[in-house]
């Protein structure tokens, strides 16, 4: 028997039974992730939070010693989209999903990890249903901000998250 492991991330990822803590596992084994030094430190049970570490290494400094654009792109990319395809999911609604957009403000440079807390609300959701149901698709936008660890605001970012409806079961 040959496991590919992303034809197992791909099908445990559609699963309405995956749990939090599977999510965690496989993401921060994501090579995306992995290499950029992104570390999900958390992800609530319902997936209405997710708490992201962008580590400070030498792999993703630019010439000035602190985080490089692309890897602040990346920990800020997909987590918006993940949480509310989970959060759906549970509740029979199944999704294509994927950042359409995403902009992100430099407060101050980071020569230390950043700490990002994703978080979607109840009402989110709700309105989120509501458009899906009335358009079939939702384009929306989110916002998380990243400390660094003097919990000093480094970035601002907004995220346009693409739910588009699959079918409801």
């Amino acid at each position: 028997m040959h496991l590919n492991p992303v034809k197992y991330f791909n099908s445990r990822y559609q699963s309405p039974d995956l749990g939090h803590n599977e999510l965690r596992r496989l993401l921060n084994l994501w090579p995306a992730f992995f290499l950029n030094g992104i570390k999900i430190e958390s992800i609530k049970s319902d997936f209405s939070s997710i708490a992201v570490i962008l580590k400070h290494r030498k792999r993703n400094n630019n010439n000035h010693k602190s985080i490089w654009g692309g890897a602040i792109f990346s920990s800020i990319d997909a987590f918006f989209p993940i949480m509310i395809k989970q959060i759906l999911l549970r509740q029979g609604i199944e999704t294509i999903f994927y950042t359409k957009g995403a902009k992100i403000n430099l407060i101050k440079k980071s020569m230390t990890d950043i700490r990002y807390d994703f978080v979607v609300s109840d009402q989110e959701i709700e309105k989120i249903k509501s458009t899906l149901n009335t358009n079939k698709l939702y384009l929306g936008w989110h916002n998380v901000k990243g400390y660094n660890i003097n919990q000093e605001c480094c970035i601002e970012a907004e995220v346009e998250a693409y739910i588009k409806l699959k079918k409801i079961k």
